[in-house]
C-alpha cells in the first residue's frame, strides 16, 4: 500500500516534467475592469440624470447599461475562463476492474492520465488567450460605440430644438401678422389676396411644426435605445440641456498615425494573427506522439502488486497532419491580408472622414461670418421699409425664412461636423469617452 501511495505522488509530480509549465492566464484585466462594470456580479448604482446633467453622466449610463456592452462584456470573461483552462491537463481517468469466478478473484484500480506531447498544453493557452485579447478590444470598440450613439443622438436633440425654436418664431411673426391684415380686410383697408397669402403660410407654418413636435417621439425612442433603456422605462428618462460644444481636429497625418497604433479594431486582427501563429505550432505537435500513463494495483494479493502503464498515440497519418499545418498557415495568411486590408480602409476613412470634417468646417465659417451677417443687415433694412410702407409684408417674410433656413442650415453643418469628430474618435481608440476612460483605466 505504502509503495503504491509512492508511485501515484512520483506519477503526479512527474505529469509537469513531461508536459511542461502552461501558461496561466492572468485576470488582472479583467478583475480591473469588473470591479468598476459589473461588481458583485451586478450593475452598480447608475448615475440620476437630469436634464442639467452633464454629458459625462449620460455616458456613464449608457456604457453601464448597454445590454450590447454587457454582452461583449461576458463574452470577454467567457474567453478568459476558457483560457485558464485550457492550460490545464485532461481530467485523470479511476481504473477499476474486477476478475470474477464465481467469487471476486482480483479487484484492481488505480489512476490513468493523459499527457498531449510536450508544450501543447502551453500553446492550447497561450491561442485561447490570445482569443480572449481580441474578445477585450471587442468590448472595448462597443463601450466607444455605445458613447459615440449617445452623442450622436444628442446632435440631433440640439438640431430639433434649434428647429422647432426658429418655426415657432416664424409662426408667431406671421400669427401677429395674420391678425392685423383680418382687421385691415374686415374694415376694407386691404384686399383679400393679402390676408389669404398669409392665412397660406400660417397654415403651412402651423403643419411644421406638428411635425418637428411630433418627430420628438421617435427621437425619444432612439435616445433610450442609446441609454439601454427598456420599452415602459421612457419617462424616467430625460434628453439634455442642448449645449452645443465645438471640437478642433489635428492634423491628418497625426490622426493616421495614432489610429495605425491604437485602432481597436487593428488591434484585434493582430491578436488573430498572434493566435493563428499559435495554431500553426499547434498543428505541428500533432506530429509527435501523446501519453497516457497509469498506475494501477492488485489489491486481492498481499502486499498489493503495482502495475504501472503506458499508452501511446501513433500520429502516422502524416498526409492529415500535412493537411491540418497547411489549413493553420492558410488561416494566419488570411489574418494578416485581413489586417493590411483594414490599414489601407482605415487610411482612406481618415482621409475621407478629415476632408469632410474640413469642408463642413468651412462652410460653417461662410454661415456664421458672412451670409448670416449679411441677411440679418437686409432683414433690418426690410423692416424699416415695411414699417414705412415702402415694401410689402411676403418680401419681409420670405427674408425671415431665408434667415432662418440660414441658421438651421448652420447648426446642421456644425452637427455634421462634430458627428464627424466623433467618427474620427472612433478610429482613434486613445480619443475615448471621459466615462470609458474611466472605466477602463489600469486595464
Amino acid at each position: 500500500m505504502k509503495c503504491f501511495r509512492i508511485g501515484i505522488f512520483c506519477l503526479l509530480a512527474g505529469l509537469f516534467v513531461v508536459t511542461g509549465c502552461s501558461v496561466p492566464v492572468s485576470q488582472k484585466d479583467l478583475n480591473d475592469v469588473e470591479k468598476r462594470y459589473r461588481p458583485d456580479g451586478d450593475k452598480p448604482n447608475l448615475p440620476e440624470l437630469r436634464p442639467d446633467s452633464p454629458m459625462s453622466d449620460f455616458i456613464t449610463y449608457a456604457l453601464l447599461n448597454s445590454p450590447d456592452v454587457e454582452s461583449a462584456f461576458y463574452s470577454w470573461k467567457e474567453s478568459v475562463k476558457a483560457a485558464a483552462s485550457a492550460g490545464s491537463l485532461p481530467s485523470p481517468e479511476l481504473i477499476l476492474s474486477a476478475e470474477v469466478d464465481k467469487v471476486l478473484t482480483r479487484l484492481i484500480f488505480g489512476l490513468m492520465q493523459e499527457i498531449p506531447a510536450a508544450g501543447t498544453l502551453k500553446l492550447e493557452a497561450e491561442a485561447a488567450s490570445k482569443n480572449a485579447q481580441k474578445k477585450r478590444y471587442l468590448f472595448e470598440q462597443e463601450m466607444l460605440k455605445a458613447a459615440y450613439r449617445v452623442e450622436q443622438v444628442y446632435y440631433e436633440s440640439i438640431l430639433l430644438k434649434e428647429k422647432i425654436r426658429l418655426t415657432t418664431e416664424m409662426k408667431m411673426l406671421v400669427d401677429t401678422q395674420e391678425i392685423s391684415s383680418r382687421t385691415k380686410y374686415e374694415i376694407g383697408f386691404s384686399g383679400i389676396e393679402e390676408l389669404t397669402m398669409i392665412q397660406s403660410d400660417q397654415k403651412t407654418l402651423g403643419n411644421e411644426l406638428l411635425n418637428l413636435e411630433d418627430s420628438a417621439r421617435p427621437l425619444m425612442a432612439n435616445w433610450c435605445s442609446a441609454l439601454g433603456v427598456l420599452p415602459g422605462e421612457e419617462p424616467g428618462v430625460p434628453m439634455p440641456d442642448a449645449v452645443f460644444k465645438e471640437n478642433v481636429l489635428p492634423p491628418e497625418k497625426d490622426i493616421l498615425t495614432e489610429a495605425l497604433a491604437n485602432n481597436l479594431n487593428l488591434k484585434s486582427l493582430e491578436a488573430e494573427i498572434e493566435k493563428a501563429q499559435v495554431m500553426i505550432k499547434l498543428a505541428y505537435k500533432k506530429r509527435s506522439p501523446g501519453f497516457k500513463v497509469g498506475l494501477s494495483a492488485d489489491t486481492k494479493q498481499h502486499p498489493w502488486v503495482s502495475m504501472p502503464e503506458l499508452n501511446a498515440s501513433l500520429p502516422i497519418w502524416r498526409r492529415k497532419i500535412r493537411s491540418d499545418i497547411a489549413s493553420s498557415k492558410a488561416g494566419e495568411k488570411q489574418a494578416r491580408n485581413m489586417l493590411t486590408a483594414e490599414k489601407i480602409n482605415l487610411a482612406v476613412m481618415v482621409a475621407e472622414k478629415s476632408f469632410l470634417w474640413r469642408e463642413f468646417d468651412r462652410q460653417s465659417r461662410l454661415l456664421k461670418e458672412q451670409l448670416i451677417p449679411l441677411n440679418e443687415l437686409a432683414l433690418t433694412g426690410l423692416y424699416v421699409n415695411y414699417a414705412g410702407g415702402k415694401t410689402d409684408f411676403a418680401s419681409l417674410l420670405d427674408a425671415k425664412r431665408q434667415l432662418a433656413d440660414l441658421k438651421i442650415k448652420l447648426i446642421e453643418t456644425n452637427i455634421q461636423r462634430e458627428t464627424l469628430f466623433a467618427e474620427i474618435s472612433l478610429l482613434v481608440a486613445s480619443q475615448k469617452p471621459e466615462e470609458a476612460a474611466k472605466i477602463l483605466d489600469n486595464h
